[in-house]
């Protein structure tokens, strides 16, 4: 099932170019030459390659439109690869043209085959490693369609499920057996995300990772920890009332968070390690910055 809400037409997009901001006219004319097939001599440095092919997905299918409603929403997080020679400092026109082609490609395909009511891609990471573009993305889905408010001080509500803590050697999904695919890590890493957000009309550009916390950065509270840690005979399977108040610590201390000058946070990633049986488990969080752009619209 293909997901409407990520795409723009594109008669509409040229029919504004003159009213829109300066990247995202960098942004258009780059897709405009790609989808015209024309032949071209021009090259470009393998950095513009990588900014031009990660701008251009997030553009086109992270954009945050008016409808979209990311409440009571849940981020996969996941990554597709493509063959690129990077060998050379200047890359053809023709090459990065095919990559962005073929990654647009791959992304839609991996939304159509995630059987879900509602998904949106909210950020796309591109890096170049080993010959190889990577696309590191998020995307948001939900089961179904709401409104409903999310009290983000009971996030999960005294009967609600408990879960394992997460990923890094931690077991995953709820302590039922079910949802295997998430954890209470990747729970607390959405909506820590969802505490930021994106403007109508927003998507980012020049994501990277900034920060990693392991520690209590710049908040003093003696030796009560924010994060989630301690030592656990088995991988810890969590309760509910205990991971309202992991996920309020958290909640603080990403509002300590000030992101360079320039940049806005883009996602928080909350991890959870675990060192073996009986061991410590740790957690941190990792701060993915990026610089927001406004698709202006004109009434």
């Amino acid at each position: 099932m293909m997901f409407a809400s990520c795409t723009k037409n594109e008669s509409d997009l040229a029919a504004v170019q003159e009213t829109v901001d300066p990247t995202s006219q960098k942004i258009l004319a780059f897709k405009a030459k790609v989808e015209s097939g024309e032949k071209s001599a021009e090259t470009m440095s393998l950095d513009s390659a990588v900014w031009y092919v990660e701008a251009a997905l997030n553009f086109t299918y992270c954009m945050v439109l008016p409808e979209d409603n990311f409440t009571n929403s849940q981020i996969i997080s996941d990554s597709l690869k493509i063959d690129f020679s990077g060998d050379n400092s200047r890359v053809s026109f023709a090459d990065v043209a095919l990559a962005y082609s073929n990654m647009s490609e791959m992304m839609t395909t991996y939304s159509s085959n995630l059987d879900f009511s509602w998904k949106k891609f909210y950020s796309a990471d591109v890096k170049f490693k080993n010959n190889q573009l990577v696309c590191y993305f998020d995307i948001a889905v939900k089961e179904n369609i709401t409104n409903e408010k999310v009290d983000n001080f009971n996030i999960y509500g005294n009967l609600d499920y408990d879960w394992h803590c997460g990923a890094g050697g931690c077991l995953m999904g709820r302590c039922d057996g079910t949802h295997m695919t998430q954890s209470m890590a990747t729970v607390f890493s959405t909506y820590l995300t969802w505490s930021k957000g994106l403007p109508s009309w927003g998507y980012y550009t020049d994501i990277q990772q900034t920060d990693a916390w392991d520690t209590d950065v710049n908040v003093n509270f003696g030796s009560d920890t924010l994060l989630f840690r301690g030592n656990y005979e088995t991988s810890p399977c969590i309760v509910s009332e205990e991971m309202n108040y992991w996920y309020n610590r958290a909640n603080i201390l990403q509002k300590r968070y000030a992101p360079p000058t320039g940049r806005a946070v883009a996602t928080i990633k909350y991890f959870v390690g675990y060192n073996g049986l009986p061991g410590y488990v740790w957690s941190e969080l990792v701060f993915n910055t990026a610089i927001i752009n406004t698709y202006i619209v004109q009434d």
